[in-house]
């Protein structure tokens, strides 16, 4: 099925109706929106062709390579570019010039999970400082946290750079896209509004404001072709750096001369597979919450998300506090496993890896315990190695690590009312009496009184 060519946006309900050579989104209206790239680049003939309404062609530097979509690859299908030094696009810059009317500019990227931390890949850049412009660049920073950024510059007041979430160097995003697979990245700058809408797989993750009043790219004589996925600012700077990696895969480049609308953009998203991504079930993965220190490996849970929260309340926690008197002695985690916001069902063990909390820490009486349907907490196999404890389940939910020293009351799950079986036994006598000994005892105290009695009567007898 060849690649969609346009993007359509819906206002009513709508369905997919799937054609021969095209997927088209179509309303149960009058007139269904249809919404034609500026500019566009496939690459699905292996070379700049810009299939949009500029025919804004790109010429290649060196000798661009390109791979071919898998069946399960998210995305258009067809052929995409590999980012290198030895080979890119560049394109004319003069259709790149907006004015200072709305723009949106959309693409699908790959970046491998083992991508260097805090090397950025300028995947556009239309001006620099001095100049009208903007740009996109997608980063990751040591800590692991992926990013995207975007880049104003133009005339008037303001930062040059702003960064999308939180600020430039500390805008950490929760979504980590540096894994290996396809993402369409979307970002609609409304110049008339003075903002800048951020898109990652079609879901609206930021809106950023900004005081420039052009973005528009500002091409002369000296600066005549702007990259496509490299950092090429007019033929003034290199397209590679030390922290300008081109270490990534790009796809179906599109820029629109108008904002595009959440709609147009999650419908585009959809109709490309986007939601369809396949996961093996019975490939092994690792989830990890950096803030609790938690981490669960498991088959089944490649593509899904960990959560993690600490509980500071409810029935679990009153239990806990009662038993142990102190909330330094214990913590309680609730933990769940979601893919697309679903549960995920677990039939296989789980094994799970906790940071020891540091309240917690060089303690050696550590249990962890599990809360079962029924509101009891099990005791669970786990064994503490580098400060961590480490066991495995197929439960999830609150989960709780104990500090059980010096406590000489029952455990957590104990019901003395109910029946419920005793996590802690009662102590056992040191020296217990049978039936057979306390029989032994009756004979030996009978045959002493009847001693007594035969003495007394001698006695008696002598006396008279």
């Amino acid at each position: 099925m060849k690649k969609c060519r346009k993007m359509v946006a819906l206002f009513m309900s709508a369905v997919l109706i799937f054609a021969s050579s095209s997927i088209a989104l179509t309303a149960y209206a009058d007139e269904t929106v249809e919404v034609t790239p500026w500019m566009q680049y496939t690459f699905d003939d292996e070379n700049g062709s810009d299939t949009g309404t500029a025919k804004n062609d790109a010429t290649a530097v060196g000798t661009p390579k390109f791979g071919t979509k898998t069946a399960e690859d998210a995305g258009p299908s067809g052929k995409y570019l590999e980012l290198s030094a030895d080979g890119y696009f560049i394109a004319p810059a003069q259709p790149f010039a907006f004015g200072t009317e709305a723009f949106t500019v959309s693409f699908w990227v790959n970046l491998p999970a083992d991508h260097a931390t805090n090397v950025y890949e300028r995947v556009f850049q239309t001006g620099l400082w001095a100049d009208t412009g903007f740009a996109i660049v997608l980063n990751r920073n040591g800590g692991g946290q992926a990013a995207i950024n975007a880049a104003v510059s133009g005339a008037g007041e303001g930062d040059d750079w702003v960064g999308t979430w939180v600020n430039p160097g500390s805008n950490a995003f929760e979504n980590d896209y540096y894994d290996g697979k396809w993402h369409l990245i979307t970002v609609v700058f409304d110049q008339p509004n003075k903002k800048y809408e951020m898109y990652l797989d079609g879901e609206h993750v930021s809106t950023q404001g900004y005081t420039r009043d052009n973005l528009t790219a500002s091409p002369d004589e000296n600066k005549q072709y702007v990259g496509l996925g490299v950092f090429y600012h007019y033929e003034s700077l290199p397209a590679v750096s030390d922290d300008h990696g081109l270490d990534y895969m790009l796809d179906d480049i599109s820029m629109y001369k108008q904002a595009l609308t959440a709609e147009q953009i999650k419908a585009y998203y959809d109709a490309n597979k986007g939601n369809a991504q396949p996961f093996d079930p019975n490939k092994e993965a690792t989830l990890t919450d950096s803030l609790s220190g938690i981490s669960v490996t498991g088959a089944g849970l490649e593509k899904a998300q960990l959560y993690v929260s600490t509980v500071m309340s409810g029935a679990t926690f009153d239990k806990l506090s009662e038993t142990y008197g102190s909330f330094e002695k214990f913590i309680l985690y609730d933990v769940s496993i979601e893919r697309q916001d679903q549960p995920v069902e677990i039939s296989e063990k789980l094994t799970f890896s906790i940071n020891i909390p540091d309240k917690l820490a060089n303690q050696k009486n550590l249990k962890v315990f599990i809360e079962e349907e029924n509101g009891t907490l099990t005791e669970m196999d786990a064994r503490s190695a580098n400060g961590q404890l480490l066991f495995e389940t197929t439960k999830l939910g609150k989960i709780a690590i104990v500090n059980t020293a010096d406590s000489d009351t029952k455990q957590p799950g104990d019901s003395d009312e109910d029946g419920n079986k005793d996590m802690e036994k009662e102590p056992e006598n040191e020296n217990p009496i049978t039936a057979a000994d306390n029989g032994i005892y009756m004979t030996i105290i009978v045959l002493l009184l009847a001693t007594a009695m035969i003495l007394s009567r001698k006695r008696e007898s002598v006396n008279k």
